[in-house]
């Protein structure tokens, strides 16, 4: 007996059939079982489905008359989300039997299909086809839309397309954990996708507007870009949190992610960093720093310094020397950025090579007196400065080491 209850039964006539011509094997029993195992009906059926039924959730807009009492949260308990969730699957893999066909358009689908899997599809006038496609490659199966899967499918598979984009995670999880937490607040159950902080977090996020729609059941109101959950369903509510909260602790694509963030973070703090003492130490290092050179013969250096793809960009000459970079890089950023790469917790990358590696492929005291041609950054230069942590976990055996420490 699986999780939801379904256990296996007895294969009706024509399942491999319908399963071969790409329906999922519950949709096909279904449609055998409502049609009386007649294959052309169940055929016009999976075509030709009938309008879902209105599922079961719980209406939170109002609150119940214990809302007031100091029991009222146990409602919300994991408990009995979970055996929400339980039902609203178990109702979502039945439904009622449709009372009959609707249309002869929907009969004559039916046919079409069937003739179509046996190569006996007919042309307009009635000529035969030799092949036919379905016939002739059998596992060809087209995939059916996220719209029309299970809700804890369309959770799942949004939240999955949703990891690598560790901002989105954390902001979808705080939202929905609030609704949870106030299910009966109208102000938390109105997005508004125009606005600047949906924009910065979500807009254009893979899944994003997947998981709030199919997932959660906000709906596009008649305002633009408004969109509205009128019914808080805990069942939902409980599936997504749960997912999207694994994922922080065990997606690697979320925690490198993370960790650029982080290193983002880190550095604005550097440049915002403009007290006099921090001003005065900048210009001094600039002073130490060859004057850029004019003409021809000389590098172009671009250094990324965000994983957002800000960057900054100077002429060297083919002398200069990895020190001169990286003064550059403290005059323009902050000291605090020299002072990080020395004690190796900043690694400036060249973007030169594949896969990326160190400048010089040495530790800093020691590639820091080699010249730009010598490090290859001649007669230009791309490089990218990174956290250690994040060089650690995009390295070559970087997945499997961040896997293994966090099983240990």
């Amino acid at each position: 007996m699986s999780l939801f209850g379904f256990g296996k039964a007895s294969q009706p006539p024509g399942l491999q059939d319908l399963i071969a011509m790409g329906f999922p094997e519950t949709s096909c029993r279904d449609a055998l079982s409502r049609t009386d195992n007649n294959l052309e009906r169940a055929v016009a059926l999976l075509l030709n489905p009938p309008p879902a039924a209105t599922p079961t959730v719980v209406d939170m807009t109002r609150p119940s008359p214990s809302a007031t009492s100091s029991h009222a949260h146990s409602s919300n308990s994991e408990d009995e989300d979970l055996k929400l969730a339980i039902a609203l699957s178990k109702q979502e893999a039945s439904s009622s039997k449709p009372t009959s066909v609707k249309s002869a358009a929907v009969r004559k689908s039916g046919t079409a299909a069937l003739q179509r899997f046996s190569g006996q599809a007919t042309t307009t006038n009635s000529s035969k086809i030799k092949s036919a496609p379905v016939a002739s490659h059998p596992s060809v199966k087209v995939p059916s839309a996220l719209s029309s899967k299970p809700f804890l499918e369309q959770i799942t598979r949004s939240c999955n397309r949703l990891s690598p984009s560790s901002l989105a995670v954390d902001t979808l999880l705080k939202t929905l954990t609030t609704i949870r937490a106030n299910p009966t607040s109208q102000k938390y159950r109105r997005i508004d996708m125009s606005s600047p902080g949906f924009k910065r977090a979500l807009s254009n996020v893979p899944g994003c507007v997947d998981l709030l729609t199919l997932g959660i059941g906000f709906q596009k109101s008649s305002q633009p870009n408004i969109y509205t959950l009128q019914y808080v369903d805990a069942a939902r509510l409980y599936a997504a949190i749960e997912f999207l909260t694994s994922i922080k602790s065990e997606n690697y694509d979320y925690n490198l992610s993370r960790m650029k963030r982080l290193h983002d973070a880190a550095i604005n703090k550097i440049i915002e960093t403009e007290d006099m003492t921090e001003l005065n130490a900048r210009a001094e290092i600039t002073r130490k720093t060859p004057n850029e050179p004019d003409g021809y013969g000389c590098s172009i250096v671009t250094l990324i310094y965000k994983s957002s793809g800000e960057k900054i960009s100077r002429k060297f000459a083919s002398d200069d020397v990895l020190h001169d970079v990286y003064n550059w890089i403290a005059g323009n950023l902050g000291t605090k950025c020299l002072d990080k790469i020395r004690r190796g917790e900043l690694i400036v990358l060249s973007k030169n090579q594949f896969p990326k590696e160190r400048v010089g492929g040495e530790e800093w005291g020691e590639a820091g007196g080699r010249t730009l041609q010598s490090v290859g950054l001649w007669p230009s230069g791309e490089c990218e400065m990174v956290g250690k942590e994040v060089w650690e976990m995009e390295g070559e055996d970087g997945r499997k080491q961040w896997e293994t420490k966090r099983k240990k």
